[in-house]
């Protein structure tokens, strides 16, 4: 009983650290997640597979096929993507993955025929944002030559990126850190990670351009080394390049020209060779890093309106651009109708728990309780030094502020352009988990707005019962243990 009571206590003692909460919900969820849903059963999840092993064969861009931008593949791609959606997995409820499904699914073997796959809409995404699941298939190459395996495979790796980076992100940053580790491990987040989706990327690179920025702006003494810069230089480029509308992050590295304290002062020459040069050589290295993606990728037809067309919609980028330059008010209400409207209660929904096609959806009383907890999270401020002064805290809201709603704008009007019909009165494609690095960025500003002196317990239980409720909802649909 005594060692029952010291192993409990232990386990609370490591709970009430946001780091080491984050590993262990991040990673027992995540791994229940990736088993429980079957494969390719997450948005484009067939597409960044594609992608993945083209990369693990070292194919780092995509060809020109007769029918779009893709690669050519193995056959057993195709197979496995036919296997594992029988019966109309993907969008019919009542369909389940059953045993015998899985099993005919993971016997299935690479074989040297090979065929085109488009990549279609993924076709922009530089391959930064496939580097861990193509590792993962790559390390599984050499010992199987089973498609199952090697989706498994690029599955852990990628969760196991997720779980490793946004963890040292967390332990670095020196304010929010509860708040970031909620948003990590929300319904969504989480889902998402334990798959193949390039947003794991975004998700991990946007924390740790906060976290990096965060930690320079606020350490003592403050000076920085060359290395920070180049590791600030590296992150802010692959942010960019996984995908491109969240090069608009980047300018948050701006805070580190503003002096935090009226004690430290710069002399001129101090500021251009410390402060200013440094920044402009991050922003320089991110432009010169995107313009050449944007040159390479400019030989490939990569139309992410193509799959539009394929689907029956009148999508035509040019056409679409025409009309939002000779009539600006129709780009506003479309995207005003879209944001307030019918549109945006699909979007606030899919920001925390549609899984599967986006057709599993939440209960909406889980994803209010979820939310509550993050603005619960806001005012849990646990150390005297866990917030910034209401300066500093108000000038990194207002420059991540700043930053979010360009972000939120480009999303709008970029899918809008091609990916929504011309004519149309809302813009198609709006997903909530595009969003998600919004609340990352906005953290460090809004934590400690307002204090509380609920302790963590009373947070942390709730979270509890909305993961509880995602894992029933997940078995329920797939498997029908509770139907």
């Amino acid at each position: 009983m005594a060692t029952a009571q010291v192993i409990f206590r232990k386990v609370v003692g490591v709970l009430r650290r946001p780091d080491y909460f984050f590993v262990l919900i991040a990673a027992i969820l995540g791994f229940v997640v990736l088993a429980l849903v079957p494969p390719l059963q997450v948005p484009d999840e067939i597409g960044h597979f594609s992608r993945a092993y083209a990369l693990s064969e070292l194919n780092f861009r995509q060809d020109n096929l007769s029918t779009g931008s893709g690669a050519h593949l193995p056959t057993a791609i195709g197979q496995f993507e036919e296997m594992v959606s029988r019966d109309n997995l993907p969008n019919l409820y009542t369909a389940k993955y059953t045993p015998d499904t899985a099993r005919r699914a993971m016997a299935i073997r690479v074989t040297p025929e090979r065929t085109d796959r488009m990549f279609v809409n993924l076709a922009a995404y530089s391959p930064v944002a496939y580097v861990p699941q193509a590792t993962g298939i790559a390390v599984a190459r050499l010992f199987t030559s089973r498609i199952g395996v090697m989706f498994y495979a690029a599955r852990i790796c990628n969760l196991l990126f997720f779980v490793g980076l946004c963890y040292a992100a967390i332990r670095l940053i020196p304010v929010g850190k509860w708040l970031i580790a909620a948003v990590l491990v929300s319904p969504m987040v989480v889902f998402l990670a334990g798959s193949l989706s390039a947003d794991v990327s975004v998700f991990v690179y946007t924390t740790l351009l906060i976290a990096i920025t965060m930690y320079l702006w606020t350490r003592t003494p403050p000076q920085i080394q060359t290395r920070w810069w180049v590791i600030l230089g590296i992150v802010a480029c692959v942010l960019a390049l996984s995908k491109q509308a969240y090069i608009v992050f980047v300018p948050f590295v701006a805070l580190l020209l503003v002096r935090r304290t009226k004690q430290f002062r710069w002399r001129t020459s101090q500021l251009y060779a410390s402060r200013i040069l440094p920044v402009l050589l991050v922003f320089l290295s991110v432009v010169v890093a995107y313009i050449g993606w944007t040159y390479v990728n400019q030989s490939t037809d990569a139309d992410t309106s193509l799959i539009q067309r394929a689907n029956g919609f009148a999508v035509n980028p040019e056409e679409q651009l025409r009309k939002v330059t000779s009539d600006p008010l129709y780009a506003v209400s479309t995207v005003a109708s879209t944001a307030v409207g019918q549109a945006s209660d699909e979007t606030f929904q899919s920001m925390f728990g549609s899984f599967g096609r986006l057709n599993v959806n939440l209960p909406m009383w889980a994803i209010g309780m979820y939310v509550v907890v993050l603005l619960l999270f806001v005012g849990y401020v646990s150390q005297a030094n866990a917030s910034l002064l209401v300066q500093q805290r108000t000038l990194a809201l207002i420059i991540a502020g700043v930053l979010v709603a360009v972000c939120s704008l480009g999303i709008f009007v970029s899918l809008l352009l091609v990916w929504t019909p011309v004519g149309a009165e809302s813009v198609a494609g709006i997903q909530g988990r595009y969003f998600i690095p919004c609340l990352l960025l906005l953290a460090p500003g809004v934590v400690g707005v307002y204090r509380h002196t609920l302790r963590l317990r009373y947070l942390i239980l709730p979270m509890t019962i909305v993961h509880l409720s995602m894992c029933i909802l997940l078995i329920d649909r797939y498997y029908g243990f509770f139907t």
